[in-house]
């Protein structure tokens, strides 16, 4: 899969977001009530971040995002404590950016290890967002973050 990134400052990203959610963690946020999401390259680290992670977060989203080959995640999703949470993937179908392969991939990769994991396709969709989109996210955060009683 052709990736747009070279892989510049990967390690550095993935250990921001990793100090942001151990923010949270110190603010009484238990991590199984953490969902780690982003667009495009934010999707990407969502991922490498979400698979990096020592604690188990509650899910993860990817919009129109990839997987680094250079992140090796596929080998890290087999030792991840996160393999088996739900994974939310978007991509829209025309997509000249990020090509949806790169989103099908992420599917793909993550579907071998957990059956959790879901892929939506957006028709006619570029590199950008749309209703039924954010309508499928909220699903999914429902889905993901019951109420607590």
């Amino acid at each position: 899969v052709h990736s747009p990134d070279n892989g510049v400052g990967q390690e550095k990203s993935v250990k921001i977001v990793k100090e942001l959610v151990e923010k949270e963690l110190q603010q009484g946020i238990p991590s199984d009530r953490i969902v780690i999401g982003g667009f495009s390259q934010g999707g990407a680290m969502a991922l490498a971040s979400t698979l990096n992670m020592d604690k188990p977060l509650a899910g993860c989203v990817v919009f129109s995002g990839w997987a680094l080959p250079k992140q090796e995640l596929a080998k890290k999703l087999k030792e991840s404590v996160n393999r088996n949470i739900p994974y939310l993937i978007c991509h829209g179908t025309a997509d000249n950016v990020v090509l949806p392969e790169n989103g099908k991939f992420c599917f793909n990769m993550l579907k071998e290890a957990n059956e959790k994991a879901t892929l939506k396709l957006y028709e006619g969709v570029a590199h950008s967002s749309c209703p039924e989109e954010m309508n499928d996210l909220e699903t999914f955060l429902r889905e993901t973050l019951p109420p607590k009683c």
